[in-house]
């Protein structure tokens, strides 16, 4: 089944401007509940989320008009990009195992990024909010689609989108070779999800990629 490319979206100082807002949105909205000495657990969740849903509202002003045409075509044509998805996203959980399972093998730890860590010590609610309904939407607006609005060329916006997101992913080790190696698993995910772009140029391709990743990873840490 052909999935149609369809038109890039035209680069112009008002969109490089709103991803450039969205980026720097996505940043300081991340790292606001850190500024606040929060007296409970519970007060630190209410903070992060509310992050989350102010970074969800400025990424999708930043995109309305974008997210509007991707998301009709897409459910026009669900059938065709499902298929498409899911025969391509079984190739990449493959890859990825086997990465991630090299990359343990070279540090000689089989312990999870201190990133992970923190998503598995969040109760069952956050990490369902943080993982299936927020990271897929916002990180693909900021790490794809903000991004492909400064670099055309697939390749390279394939790296360095890749490379961006593994490593801001791996930021917080201890060491630099372990957040090189611990992202290198990330960053080819990062890199997936930005083919997987290129390849339709519609955002809600790269988006219901990263819903079916992190679910998947969801439910092995519940329940597995």
């Amino acid at each position: 089944m052909n999935i149609e490319k369809l038109e890039k979206e035209k680069t112009n100082r008002k969109t490089v401007y709103l991803g450039i807002a969205c980026i720097l949105s996505y940043i300081f909205l991340s790292i606001l509940p850190y500024f606040f000495d929060a007296s409970s657990v519970k007060i630190e969740y209410i903070l992060l989320i509310i992050s989350y849903i102010l970074i969800f509202i400025a990424s999708f002003f930043c995109f309305k008009g974008r997210l509007k045409r991707d998301f009709n075509y897409f459910k026009d044509n669900l059938k065709k990009y499902l298929h498409y998805i899911i025969k391509n996203q079984i190739l990449m959980f493959f890859i990825y195992f086997v990465i991630s399972f090299l990359c343990m093998y070279l540090l000689g730890n089989t312990d999870s990024s201190l990133n992970q860590q923190e998503i598995e010590n969040l109760p069952t609610y956050m990490i369902v909010i943080s993982a299936v309904l927020f990271s897929p939407f916002v990180e693909e607006l900021v790490f794809r689609g903000s991004i492909r609005r400064f670099i055309n060329h697939d390749w390279l916006f394939i790296i360095i989108s890749g490379a961006i997101f593994g490593f801001l992913h791996t930021i917080a080790e201890p060491s630099l070779i372990e957040i090189i190696v611990r992202g290198i698993p990330y960053a080819w995910i990062g890199c997936y999800f930005a083919y997987m772009y290129t390849k339709t140029e519609n955002i809600c391709v790269p988006i219901t990629c990263h819903l079916l990743h992190n679910s998947f990873a969801v439910m092995v840490l519940l329940f597995v």
